[in-house]
């Protein structure tokens, strides 16, 4: 008779090495290459997927806001048709400044029919550190000892920061006044100015600018665009010569990307200041917010200021369409 097996004993010892080898293999898996459980196979995968379902929605969003632009961009022109005819206006930018963005706000000013009287850039250079030691002796040997500008009053800007005291002398040369249509600065003077501050490597310009009854200053997407040079993140420069610039010149449209309207961004650090006699666009990049850019302009001409785009310290998106022929200059 065959002695009787203790079947138990064997299945305990099967289970033993069973759970052995799966443990074994645990504890080997990360070291076998290749090798992953079922689980991070699946979350890889979902991770996989979630990646592939991101990126075609940012596909779509941006194909229906590219769609978006397009139609506001063929419809732009008979809106603004008319709401600048006879009107100068000056084309200032900073070095960040979109080309595309310039070309832009360049056609919709004339379709507006409105003229372009000069354009100019304000280079890197007015970022450096060093500039303010040297930007104050440079002025006042650039600009005659009758010049008029005065410091601005408003209680956010510095009154005696250099660059303000360039954007008060840039308003002198560039603006008509009202009642006179002629500039603070005559002829001579202003391209004494300009030739100046270009070779000292503060300005560009193809031709000498001549004035105009407006501007607008357009920007680029500082301070947190990481594709943009270190020295052209500081805002506080283009601020002050905007500020500075209104106190010669009240009628200045700043425009920029909607990173600009940050907090500490060009457009938002003016918003929080409220300075008068000056407007603000951001998203310039897109058709709509050009069109307001174009209608700031007109509103400007009347005396009247705000803040539009799409952030959320814009008032609105736009100005409200102006109607009829721009207001005559008061003579």
């Amino acid at each position: 008779m065959q002695p009787q097996r203790n079947t138990s004993h064997g299945l305990a010892t099967s289970i033993g090495i069973i759970i052995g080898l799966v443990a074994g293999t645990a504890v080997l898996a990360p070291a076998i290459p290749g090798f992953t459980t079922f689980a991070q196979r699946a979350t890889a995968t979902q991770d996989a997927q979630q990646q592939r379902a991101t990126a075609l929605q940012a596909r779509i969003d941006h194909a229906e806001a590219a769609a978006a632009n397009a139609w506001i961009t063929d419809i732009a022109l008979a809106h603004v048709t008319g709401t600048l005819t006879g009107v100068e206006i000056v084309i200032l930018a900073t070095a960040d400044a979109s080309d595309n963005n310039i070309t832009a706000i360049r056609g919709l000013i004339e379709q507006a029919g409105g003229r372009i009287s000069g354009e100019l850039t304000l280079t890197a250079q007015i970022h450096d550190e060093t500039t303010n030691t040297q930007l104050t002796t440079l002025l006042n040997r650039l600009t005659p000892p009758t010049n008029p500008n005065t410091p601005p009053t408003n209680p956010n800007t510095p009154p005696g920061q250099p660059t303000t005291q360039l954007g008060a002398t840039l308003g002198a040369a560039l603006q008509q006044q009202p009642a006179t249509g002629e500039t603070t600065l005559n002829e001579p003077d202003r391209t004494l100015l300009f030739e100046g501050l270009r070779q000292a490597g503060l300005i560009t310009y193809n031709e000498p600018p001549q004035p105009g009854r407006a501007a607008i200053l357009i920007t680029g997407d500082t301070p947190q665009d990481p594709t943009t040079p270190t020295e052209q993140r500081q805002p506080r420069p283009i601020v002050e010569i905007a500020q500075g610039f209104v106190t010669t010149a009240p009628a200045l449209v700043v425009a920029g990307g909607i990173r600009a309207a940050a907090d500490t961004g060009i457009i938002g650090m003016l918003r929080t200041s409220n300075t008068p006699g000056l407007t603000t666009v951001d998203s310039i990049s897109y058709a709509y917010a050009q069109i307001a850019a174009i209608f700031a302009l007109r509103q400007e001409l009347a005396g009247q200021s705000g803040a539009y785009g799409a952030a959320a310290n814009a008032q609105a998106a736009a100005p409200t369409q102006p109607i009829g022929p721009p207001p005559q200059p008061d003579k």
